[in-house]
C-alpha cells in the first residue's frame, strides 16, 4: 500500500561564522545641525495662528457666507411664524424708566416689535447691535420688556414692544448701523 515516510531527526543549524551586525549612524550634517528648535517653531506658530483665525476670522466669513437674511429700514421680518420690525433707535439716554434720580451709563436703545404665532422665548443677548466702523457687535441687555434674566416674555399673536440697551464701549463714538439677531439669523438697518 503505501511507503512509511522515514523520519529525520531536527538539527540545530550550525552557528553561522559571520560577525554580529552593528547598527551604523549616520554622520550628523553641519548644515542641518541645531534646526530641530526651526521645527518646533514652525509647529507653534502654525498652531498660534490657526487658533487665531478660527476664533477671530472665521466668524465673520462663516456670518457673511452663510448668513442673515436682510431686511430694510421701516421694513418687517416675515418668516418661521414671526414679524418683527425695529421701530426707532435712542443712541444715548440717561434718564432711568423708573424716575430715581440714578442716571444710566450712555448706551444706544433700540425698540422692536414682535409678534409670533409659535412659542418663542428671545433673550436680550441674541440680539447684537453694529456699529459704523467697529468690528466686535455690542451684545443686548435687558432694559424694558424683558424679566430679570434678560428673557423677552411674548404672547402668542400679541404684538409686543421691546426697548433693548445695548452699553456703548468707551472709546467708541459710532452710529449704530444694524441690529442682528441671532435665531432666526437676521440683519436690521436701523432707521434714520
Amino acid at each position: 500500500m503505501g511507503r512509511a515516510r522515514e523520519e529525520t531527526p531536527m538539527t540545530d543549524p550550525a552557528p553561522s561564522s559571520s560577525p554580529a551586525r552593528r547598527r551604523l549612524e549616520a554622520p550628523e550634517n553641519p548644515d542641518t545641525k541645531g534646526r530641530k528648535g526651526c521645527l518646533t517653531w514652525g509647529a507653534v506658530l502654525g498652531i498660534v495662528a490657526g487658533a487665531t483665525f478660527a476664533f477671530y476670522g472665521l466668524p465673520p466669513i462663516l456670518r457673511h457666507y452663510y448668513g442673515e437674511t436682510h431686511v430694510a429700514a421701516d421694513e418687517f421680518y416675515k418668516g418661521d411664524a414671526k414679524l418683527i420690525r425695529v421701530l426707532r433707535v435712542e443712541t444715548v439716554r440717561t434718564d432711568p424708566p423708573d424716575g430715581s434720580p440714578k442716571a444710566l451709563p450712555p448706551s444706544y436703545y433700540v425698540t422692536v416689535s414682535l409678534v409670533t404665532a409659535k412659542t418663542w422665548a428671545p433673550k436680550a443677548g441674541d440680539f447684537s447691535l453694529e456699529l459704523a466702523g467697529v468690528d466686535d457687535w455690542v451684545e443686548g441687555v435687558a432694559y424694558k420688556g424683558a424679566d430679570a434674566g434678560g428673557t423677552i416674555p411674548l404672547t402668542l399673536g400679541v404684538e409686543s414692544e421691546v426697548t433693548l440697551r445695548f452699553p456703548r464701549p468707551v472709546e467708541a463714538s459710532a452710529e449704530p448701523v444694524y441690529l442682528h439677531l441671532a435665531s432666526p439669523r437676521v440683519r436690521f438697518e436701523l432707521p434714520k
